[in-house]
């Protein structure tokens, strides 16, 4: 994190104590291309034709995932993340098309597609799970939604038409180099007097927690034999009756059960630490993210759960064109948040458009972190930057979240707390009380993320030459610390606290080396 940040002094030259700036975060740029495989040239039977064709497949595609990896061109330190998370230590490029632990998404697959649509999409998940994050599918189509679930001849000729859309997915992902099963059963179950409590948006007043349940036999079997399940929500009721299921109850059902810490698979397995808990929900569409009411005509970056889900809920009732445009966004909002709620603040969620696969989710995989800034300015001195600053890539990423406290002074601040935040953050011992002492006289607010996750410091400073009391607070906002735990690096934090910063203070000014990356703040 940064401690002091540069700001180009335009008339006034602040008074404030002077400190080691950040070193500049060099990126890592290499490649190694695999060599193709060479064709014999004798006659071979046809099922090794076929084998070759397949073979050969796998490696273009290793060579184009290679180079869409570095295209995302992570910093060291998100580079080192992501291999740290997803890769063990051995041959960085070997690793990273073949990595021996693997992690959980639990993935939702919302159409319908064309058939470019559903290639581009099978394909992507081929390329995640060759880098670490094996999918989970739970199927959706919009046209689902229209059978009467009372009638049995529509029931059964949407069951016929679901297990069709399952196999073309399946053939689609073996037709890139992947593997695939279709679930197309014995999945869901309803309990016995359990109901059937929908998840609907917000705005349609509060919900009862969804009572389907979900086996994870059949799940655990794909994953065994390193296919990726393609799921359908068929569930089982009383009376052995079975029915399609909305897919958001079905992705809130797998995900209890995935969070279950009795749920486990082999240690043969390559599932990370034998668990099956997710460690990303993802929601492929075509709608694309939630619509952000700040910024029309894009889609939010990021959102904070716990702090932005009711504004944003608010803002899609009052603006109806969102109702046609993104008719599922809030259904989606409110699938994540149950579902974020069951996993560790670690995991997160993206919400993405077809369009913009598979950059936009390898690029989250690598970075763990939403493609565009939320907190960047969308313009300076009056001339927007659309392309570097916007959300045009229409994907959200969203996190459970934390709270946010304003602290005006310091009667209210936890020091042990904030001392221990920021002697982790800046790796080094605090005067706490030169420091203290100083915050008692300029302290304008201290902004605190959860139990001292993260916070900013943010004084008041005169400029040299003016004379102020000591004991005053100066009329030109500094900022003096901003601090990350590092056991909550990479989960939001810096973007969320930024955002409340620059809303809270727009003409904050700080200090730091001109190649510093933060200066495009």
């Amino acid at each position: 994190m940064f401690n002091r940040l540069r700001f180009p002094a335009k008339h006034h030259q602040l008074r404030v104590p002077s400190s080691h700036c950040p070193k500049h975060t060099s990126r890592l740029y290499h490649t190694t291309t695999p060599t193709p495989i060479a064709v014999a040239k004798n006659t071979r039977p046809d099922h090794a034709v076929r084998d070759e064709e397949v073979t050969q497949t796998a490696v273009e595609g290793e060579r184009e995932l290679i180079l869409k990896v570095m295209r995302t061109i992570p910093t060291q330190r998100e580079l080192r993340h992501f291999l740290k998370r997803y890769i063990p230590p051995k041959e960085v490029v070997d690793s990273l098309l073949r990595p021996s632990h693997r992690h959980i998404a639990l993935t939702k697959v919302q159409g319908p597609f064309v058939p470019a649509q559903l290639a581009s999409v099978a394909s992507t998940l081929v390329q995640l799970c060759r880098l670490g994050l094996t999918s989970v599918v739970v199927l959706e189509n919009e046209e689902w939604a229209c059978v009467q679930p009372n009638d049995p001849a529509e029931e059964e000729a949407l069951r016929l038409s679901m297990l069709r859309e399952s196999l073309a997915i399946t053939e689609a992902i073996e037709k890139v180099g992947g593997r695939a099963r279709p679930v197309t059963s014995d999945v869901f179950w309803e309990p016995e007097g359990g109901g059937w409590n929908e998840i609907k948006s917000a705005s349609e007043g509060e919900q009862d927690t969804p009572t389907l349940r979900a086996s994870l036999d059949l799940v655990q079997s794909a994953l065994r034999s390193e296919q990726i399940p393609i799921i359908l929500p068929i569930a089982s009721f009383p009376g052995s009756i079975k029915r399609p299921v909305p897919a958001n109850n079905a992705m809130v059902a797998l995900c209890r059960s995935l969070a279950q810490p009795n749920h486990v698979i082999p240690a043969s397995s390559a599932i990370l630490d034998s668990t099956l808990l997710p460690v990303k929900l993802v929601v492929i569409n075509k709608e694309g993210g939630i619509p952000n009411h700040e910024k029309p005509g894009t889609a939010h970056s990021l959102i904070n759960l716990v702090e932005e889900h009711d504004g944003i809920v608010h803002a899609y009732r009052s603006t109806p064109q969102w109702h046609n445009s993104h008719p599922t966004a809030l259904q989606n909002l409110e699938m994540v948040r149950y579902c974020l709620a069951l996993l560790p603040t670690t995991s997160s969620a993206i919400v993405v458009p077809c369009a913009s696969l598979p950059h936009a989710l390898i690029s989250n995989l690598i970075t763990d972190k939403p493609l565009y800034s939320s907190s960047l300015p969308t313009n300076r001195g009056g001339t927007p930057h659309l392309i570097t600053t916007i959300n045009t890539s229409h994907a959200t990423v969203l996190r459970h979240g934390m709270s946010i406290a304003y602290h005006p002074s310091m009667d209210s601040v936890e020091r042990p707390a904030m001392t221990a935040l920021l002697e982790a953050s800046f790796g080094r011992r605090l005067d706490a009380n030169a420091f203290y002492e100083r915050l008692e006289r300029r302290l304008v607010c201290a902004i605190v993320a959860g139990g001292y996750e993260g916070a900013v410091i943010v004084t008041g400073e005169p400029a040299v030459g003016e004379v102020e009391a000591e004991t005053e607070v100066g009329k030109y906002y500094y900022l003096d610390k901003f601090a990350i735990a590092p056991t909550s690096q990479g989960i939001g934090l810096t973007d969320i606290l930024w955002k409340r910063m620059t809303d809270a203070y727009p003409d904050i000014m700080w200090r730091s080396r001109a190649d510093n990356g933060v200066n495009k703040w």
